[in-house]
């Protein structure tokens, strides 16, 4: 039997940070082409059906995949554009979703205080309109409590890329930052981590 941490948010726009708790745990539970490098992301070549261990590589491409089309969704039954797949994006999210497993923090300023910010301009990417970024934990396979009461247990990449999307939404600050007009492109990120959480991030421009 193993206890749980809850899925947990946060988001940061320019120069705000911001979190928010979404769950707790089940008590005894079981546990494109432009300056930019913008792309339209492709399907990766794996069926998802078979790509079913948070270890995979192509589990993080899938999980990755699946939240970018689950955020357009969103933007579309809202009547926003979509947001193009930068794979640039894709990298600085990358980055920073694996830099919080490794080093066991969840927090959109390093503990060494690199910013978001700081990050984009590492990367020598520059955003003309604002950039923005909200970021997530939760876990594979394992039941969780959300915030409106219900258990879940993603079982499959496109599961846990719909739950992840779902708590971005159900927030409201995540939920502005998802759908702002700004955005032009994005990154997702995502990283499996020793302690078994899956950490998200998403990053805007």
């Amino acid at each position: 039997m193993r206890s749980l941490v809850p899925p947990i948010l946060a988001f940061a726009v320019l120069l705000f940070f911001g979190a928010y708790f979404v769950g707790y745990p089940v008590p005894g539970a079981d546990t494109l082409d432009s300056f930019q490098g913008a792309e339209v992301i492709e399907v990766p070549d794996d069926n998802p059906e078979t790509v079913t261990e948070p270890t995979d590589p192509e589990f993080r491409r899938w999980v990755e995949f699946y939240i970018h089309r689950y955020v357009n969704e969103e933007r579309t039954n809202h009547g926003l554009q979509p947001v193009e797949f930068d794979t640039a994006l894709r990298d600085i999210a990358r980055n920073h979703s694996e830099e919080m497993g490794r080093e066991g923090y969840f927090s959109h300023v390093s503990p060494s205080g690199e910013s978001p910010n700081d990050r984009y301009r590492k990367a020598d990417y520059h955003c003309l309109r604002g950039s923005g970024e909200n970021i997530a934990y939760t876990y594979f396979d394992r039941q969780v409590r959300t915030e409106n009461g219900s258990v879940v247990r993603y079982r499959t990449a496109d599961e846990l890329a719909r739950g992840i999307v779902t708590q971005w939404m159900n927030s409201p600050s995540h939920r502005e930052n998802l759908l702002s007009e700004n955005w032009e492109r994005e990154g997702i990120g995502v990283y499996y981590a020793e302690s078994e959480r899956i950490f998200a991030t998403q990053n805007f421009c």
